[in-house]
C-alpha cells in the first residue's frame, strides 16, 4: 500500500521538475481565465452527463455487483454450513 503511495508522490515530482523544466508556470496556467473556462464547461458537461445518463448506469451496475458478491458470499456461507455439518 505504501509502495503505491510513494510512486504517486514520486511522480507528482518528476511532472512537476518536467514542467519547470519546459518553462510553463502552473500559476500563470491556472491563472489564466480561458483555462478556467474550459474547465468549468467541461466540469458543466461531465456533472449533466452523469446526471441524466451515468448515474443511472452506474448504481444498476453496482446493486448488480452487490448482489452478486452477496450471492457468493450466501453460496460460500452454505457451503460451509453443510460441510461442517455433514463431519
Amino acid at each position: 500500500m505504501n509502495k503505491g503511495f510513494i510512486q504517486s508522490i514520486i511522480i507528482i515530482i518528476l511532472l512537476l521538475v518536467i514542467i519547470s523544466l519546459l518553462g510553463v508556470s502552473l500559476t500563470s496556467v491556472f491563472n489564466d481565465k480561458t483555462l478556467q473556462e474550459n474547465f468549468k464547461f467541461v466540469s458543466n458537461g461531465i456533472n449533466i452527463f452523469w446526471n441524466s445518463y451515468g448515474k443511472e448506469y452506474a448504481t444498476t451496475f453496482w446493486n448488480l455487483i452487490k448482489n452478486t458478491l452477496g450471492n457468493l458470499k450466501e453460496h460460500s456461507n452454505q457451503t460451509a454450513t453443510s460441510t461442517s455439518s455433514d463431519g
